[in-house]
């Protein structure tokens, strides 16, 4: 019998997924109506609506996060859905693909390699029964890491432990994640697709400079193409410095979802238009420890990074951190915040312990919900 078709688009975060992702959960018919199929995952049986699969993704890893499924049970509704789809590929999309493990969730750096390759190693053993299409985008080392270095700061409350010092320890921390070379191999040699579509992240050479356009062209779909979304649109670099200060403090978790909804409304509140920078020497060593990659990336794999990529360090506005430290503060104080630490709460529980009735509230929440 001829293997069904399976097309994992890998990531890399930071380079348009999240718009990839919310495309195709709004055009799942259409794209089914082409013959590719963006699952669903149930929960005692009833669709939890997720837009993306880290979830799954993460189970590679052991992880466990919303709606709780194994690796075997999220695989045996992929597997259900593929054999009612006949003819047709499946289509999974994760930057946890990418992304994990995540060098802060292991004892040290030499450790990365190995567990990347065991978690490719379990994926392969469900998808050797598949004929595999891959679909990745790579960003330079110097522009995932910047993005990154903000977003950290702003999510690191969430995360389960401490990881941002300072934005050189960060990038010596990371740099397993930027070493893309023997990543690349690895994807190649344990799950041997029998198409590998990487390209580098840069608007200028996307199609229709659109992450959408162009993923849709890599999976043969021919349907319209919505424009791209905002999403997870950075703060201004006095709110990120702010929630430095912050992260000082050890919170729960949904009293961090409770700050970061707060600094949210202050980054409408006290826009700069300056973005948050790492200093300009850490920007050239970023650059120069790619230079050997870079050569090989362009020779094995026709990846033509840039290196213009150098910024003016960020010169923030002390009195908006101010007044935005100040702001902070008097709503947090409010007695609407605890409300809101109280709501965070209780959904956090609902979430882990009452998942029939969450599910079936997120359902009727869903179906009012549109993506555009």
């Amino acid at each position: 019998m001829e293997k069904k078709t399976l097309i994992l688009h890998i990531g890399q975060s930071k380079t348009g997924t999240s718009s990839i992702q919310k495309f195709c959960k709004a055009h799942s018919n259409e794209l089914a109506g082409q013959g590719i199929l963006y699952p669903s995952v149930k929960k005692d049986g009833i669709d939890t609506h997720l837009v993306e699969h880290n979830a799954f993704a993460e189970s590679l890893c052991g992880g466990r996060r919303y709606p709780y499924l194994s690796f075997e049970e999220y695989i045996r509704q992929f597997d259900y859905q593929a054999q009612q789809f006949p003819g047709g590929s499946l289509l999974l999309s994760a930057e946890s693909f990418w992304g994990i493990p995540h060098i802060w969730e292991l004892p040290n750096a030499e450790s990365f390699l190995p567990a990347y390759k065991e978690k490719l190693e379990k994926l392969n053993r469900w998808t050797k029964n598949y004929n595999i299409k891959i679909v990745l985008y790579l960003r330079h080392p110097l522009d995932w890491f910047r993005s990154g270095v903000s977003h950290i700061i702003r999510h690191e409350g969430l995360l389960g432990k401490k990881i941002y010092q300072t934005d050189s320890q960060l990038y010596d921390l990371l740099k397993p994640h930027m070493d893309y070379l023997p990543l690349l191999k690895l994807w190649e040699e344990v799950i041997k697709p029998s198409e590998l579509t990487v390209k580098v992240f840069d608007r200028n050479n996307l199609i229709g400079n659109n992450s959408i356009a162009d993923f849709c062209h890599a999976i043969g779909y021919s349907g319209s193409i919505t424009s791209e979304l905002a999403e997870n649109s950075g703060w201004p670099a006095e709110i990120t410095i702010l929630k430095k200060e912050l992260n000082l403090k050890t919170r729960s978790k949904w009293e961090e979802r409770t700050i970061i909804k707060i600094l949210n409304g202050l980054a409408l509140k006290y826009p700069s238009g300056r973005v948050y920078e790492i200093d300009r020497a850490l920007q050239q060593k970023i650059i120069d420890a790619f230079q050997p990659q870079k050569s090989a990336l362009e020779v094995q794999y026709s990846l033509k990074f840039s290196d213009d990529c150098l910024r003016a360090e960020t010169t923030p506005d002390l009195e908006k951190i101010d007044n935005a430290r100040q702001e902070y503060l008097r709503q947090m104080r409010s007695p609407r915040a605890w409300v809101k630490i109280g709501f965070q709460a209780a959904k956090a529980q609902a979430r882990q312990n009452l998942t029939f009735p969450y599910n079936m509230l997120k359902a009727m929440v869903s179906k009012t919900r549109k993506y555009t």
